[in-house]
């Protein structure tokens, strides 16, 4: 039995082997660049939940402040211009003028 002899593939003489290069090096970058977002991502997330942890510490004490402020303004009104620039609160009514006086119409004499 004869050998047939077939000449080697090279990427000189193969375009599939080319074209495949070419698709596994477009994977390698996508892969790549997604990685990398997926890195910033898992930061950004775990910085913003550190944020979250600290503002469910803080929030009781500030609204236990601002009741504790709303209860002082009951006996001390003068405190109610500065929570009405912090909360919803309205401001300490303040009191309406008294309607000037007109002189009463003198009747026409004709």
């Amino acid at each position: 039995m004869k050998r047939v002899k077939s000449p080697a593939p090279t990427m000189k003489n193969n375009q599939l082997i080319a074209v495949l290069t070419g698709v596994f090096f477009l994977c390698a970058l996508t892969t790549a660049y997604n990685t990398y977002r997926y890195h910033v991502s898992t930061h950004a997330l775990l910085d913003m939940q550190g944020r979250a942890a600290y503002v469910d510490t803080v929030r009781p004490i500030l609204e236990s402040l601002l009741h504790d402020t709303i209860e002082y303004s009951k006996k001390n009104p003068a405190i109610n211009p500065l929570l009405a620039s912090v909360t919803n609160l309205p401001a300490a009514p303040t009191p309406a003028p008294a309607p000037a006086k007109t002189p009463a119409a003198k009747p026409s004499t004709k």
